[in-house]
């Protein structure tokens, strides 16, 4: 037997046992050690909203549209979450007839306006924690800031307020339901994940006030009106569940 082929004969062998010996360190090193998941969970959502105008719209492009971010806690896996959210909409444009008395006769403007809102509202929601696809209802109370920019003017055409804006405030309360769909989980088994959202919502409130001059040339006369703030709103957006991992324990002394 030469000596090269002694040496290929030894070298198989060797080359497998070279092997081996990682994989068996790796299957004998102990799985890293994870911590209790904490009791309190969070949730986040961004969220574009569409929004019917509050006095009714005539066709779909009518419909405002904004943005919505909310915030959430919820104890361990009980079904209720509460929080609070801040939107931003820019409502379509308006137009409607009003009928106000001018000394002794009344009369009939048409009042156009384009309304701009912040809205924050703190809410409750009951939710199923588990499933992948978790239907949620929700109740709602707080306050929203109006910016409307308006202007009246008489259906013949004579007499015309130039465009005024002004703000209000208005309570705001009411309800909604959705849907939220499981896209993902995470990996360390925390039982953090991302969901796709659709809900609808339908807000309530007191009336905005207003109080302008019914032309330009009557400037010493005024009239007021009040704006209902009810409005339906469409949301669609993406939500994130964090649920953190203490750190593990130290095992106790034998």
């Amino acid at each position: 037997m030469t000596l090269t082929t002694l040496i290929r004969r030894l070298s198989i062998p060797c080359a497998s046992i070279a092997c081996s010996i990682p994989a068996q360190a790796r299957a004998e090193e102990p799985g890293k050690a994870l911590g209790p998941i904490a009791p309190l969970s969070y949730d986040a959502a961004v969220t574009g909203v569409l929004a019917k105008p509050f006095e009714g719209a005539h066709a779909l492009s009518d419909w405002g549209y904004g943005v919505m971010l909310s915030f959430g806690l919820r104890w361990q896996d009980l079904p209720l979450t509460g929080g609070f959210d801040l939107q931003a909409i820019r409502w379509g444009r308006a137009s409607s007839l009003v009928d106000i008395k001018l000394g002794d006769s009344w009369a009939t403007l048409e009042k156009s306006r384009l309304d701009q809102s912040v809205l924050f509202d703190t809410w409750l929601r009951f939710e199923p924690p588990r499933w992948r696809v978790r239907p949620y209802f929700e109740g709602f109370v707080g306050l929203k800031l109006l910016e409307t920019k308006y202007s009246l003017a008489f259906p013949d055409g004579n007499g015309t307020t130039t465009a005024v804006t002004d703000h209000s405030t208005a309570s705001n309360y009411g309800f909604g339901c959705g849907l939220n769909v499981l896209l993902a989980h995470a990996s360390d088994a925390s039982g953090s994940a991302l969901f796709v959202t659709l809900g609808v919502r339908q807000l309530y409130g007191g009336h905005a006030a207003f109080t302008r001059a019914p032309d330009s040339s009557s400037v010493d006369r005024t009239i007021s009106f009040d704006v209902p703030t009810h409005s339906t709103q469409v949301l669609l957006g993406f939500s994130i569940h964090v649920q953190r991992r203490l750190p593990p324990t130290d095992p106790a002394p034998p």
